[in-house]
């Protein structure tokens, strides 16, 4: 009967075990909502993609946004939003970090993922100095002081590496969100900025090139 008892207990401590690595081995249902352009929830975008993490890309517009804000859907009232398995989450930053956590594109040591947070952060202040002023004058600012301040450590950082990201070989959100703010500076469509005003920046031009060649994003914009 000991014996009985105990090959009972052990039975359903493997049951109870393996259900539960099943559960957390599950891949979550994931839906990302924002408007009908890349803006702040590009990256996050690329970053499941280039981890291959299925995920639904909600396109939502203006109206549409308004209802969701208005009737307290949205998570501190405003998008992107980010829902796992039914449950919203606000805040890009924390979205961004996650799609790379499940995508395994997050580094495992502490200083590659210090380094990697830097980048991110400070990518993200040049969107906020960028959009700060957007007149002529304002512009002219930001090309002579905020982007240098902050392009300027970034590039020494990837220069220390054999590249052509951030980490080396190993793609991360960094690069991701990095490369998605240099194609809006090329692309011609911000008032007052040269699309040539990243060529002096030879690293994060090439971080650019190597996120934008990588073939999970090649395909999801050939898709689009």
């Amino acid at each position: 009967m000991h014996y009985k008892t105990l090959s009972l207990r052990a039975l359903r401590t493997f049951t109870t075990t393996l259900q539960h690595r099943t559960l957390t081995t599950m891949a979550p249902k994931i839906k990302l909502t924002y408007f009908d352009l890349k803006g702040r929830a590009e990256p996050i975008r690329l970053t499941f993609v280039a981890g291959g993490v299925e995920f639904e890309d909600e396109r939502i517009g203006r109206d549409q946004f308004v209802e969701m804000k208005t009737s307290g859907a949205l998570t501190f009232g405003s998008v992107p939003v980010l829902e796992v398995d039914d449950v919203m989450y606000g805040e890009s930053a924390a979205q961004l970090r996650y799609a790379a956590n499940v995508g395994g594109l997050a580094p495992s040591c502490p200083v590659e993922a210090l380094k990697v947070d830097m980048v991110i952060d400070a990518s993200e202040s040049i969107i906020v100095t960028a959009f700060a002023d957007t007149s002529a004058e304002g512009r002219a600012k930001f090309l002579e002081t905020s982007l240098p301040r902050y392009f300027a450590p970034i590039e020494a950082c990837i220069a220390q590496t054999e590249g052509p990201f951030l980490l080396g070989d190993k793609i991360s959100a960094a690069d991701i969100k990095l490369a998605v703010i240099v194609g809006s500076l090329k692309s011609g469509i911000l008032d007052h900025i040269p699309t040539d005003c990243v060529d002096k920046y030879p690293a994060i031009s090439g971080v650019y090139t190597a996120v934008m060649e990588n073939e999970r994003i090649k395909k999801y914009y050939a898709s689009k």
